[in-house]
């Protein structure tokens, strides 16, 4: 459904060096979170079109995959796919104070 950009890349990346995975954790699934809750309508309906037995679905779970080129016949399985974040444990600072200030206007 959705493709990561550079930044998504280069996080993938750093999954690949033990030190590297420690120090940035879970910032991909965040990232992608972030970027997923912004157009969550728009990604649900289109998820409900794609998929018909899920277009009565009252709530929907998202994950995310890391392709491994090699083997794209695995691309369609579940297998290795990392469950998103709550919308809230995806805010960012700046996001988490702009709600703080919004509440003395």
């Amino acid at each position: 459904i959705m493709v990561g950009g550079s930044q998504a890349n280069v996080l993938v990346k750093a999954r690949e060096n033990e030190f590297t995975e420690k120090l940035t954790g879970n910032t991909l699934a965040k990232t992608l979170g972030a970027t997923l809750y912004k157009e969550k309508e728009k990604v649900t309906d289109m998820v409900k079109e794609r998929v018909p037995y899920l277009k009565n679905a009252k709530e929907l779970e998202f994950a995310f995959k890391i392709r491994n080129k090699d083997k794209p016949a695995s691309w369609m399985f579940t297998d290795g796919a990392e469950t998103i974040p709550k919308e809230e444990e995806c805010k960012g600072v700046f996001d988490k104070a702009a709600e703080w200030a919004a509440q003395f206007q």
